[in-house]
């Protein structure tokens, strides 16, 4: 979510974080019914503008991720077609792209040796959550979606409180 909001200032991407997260705790029974679509169209076709962009400001130098952004554009083709199972793929699809971005996290406090309690603690509970979520999809969906409402609120104060940190450095 961050990478796709990238084009976005950090304080935009906050608003953003914030009102989604809303979204997410009020509407989570509303959201778990639309979300295999919007989320699906918004992987193939942030997939799509990602693979075009980097053939065209970067042919040359093959610097832009054609793996990627293959895997982005078929999974979220893959969301679009499989109605039946959505909820199942989407959840296992959710709990991956979860693993991925603690994993990106804890690499990011080790480079830049900052390790604070709270980062911690989001990584564990972040951990916890999308193995529940790979165990029984169906059952943890809507829990989840309460769950990213009040990780992507706190999470706009997570990102001000360590850019302070860095700042500070």
């Amino acid at each position: 979510m961050k990478k796709m909001l990238g084009f976005l200032n950090k304080n935009d991407q906050a608003y953003v974080f914030a009102i989604i997260g809303v979204i997410c705790l009020i509407f989570a029974e509303e959201v778990s019914v639309y979300a295999p679509s919007f989320i699906g169209g918004m992987m193939a076709l942030y997939g799509m503008i990602n693979l075009l962009l980097g053939i065209i400001l970067n042919w040359k130098s093959l610097e832009f991720q054609v793996g990627n952004n293959s895997i982005m554009i078929i999974l979220g083709i893959i969301l679009l077609i499989e109605v039946d199972n959505t909820l199942a793929i989407m959840g296992i699809l959710w709990a991956f792209i979860s693993l991925k971005e603690i994993s990106e996290e804890i690499d990011e406090m080790i480079a830049e040796r900052v390790f604070s309690k709270s980062r911690t603690l989001v990584c564990i509970m972040s951990t916890i959550f999308a193995i529940m979520l790979m165990i029984d999809p169906f059952h943890h969906f809507i829990f989840h979606i309460r769950v990213l409402g009040i990780e992507m609120i706190l999470d706009v104060f997570m990102i001000r409180h360590h850019h302070s940190k860095i700042n500070k450095i």
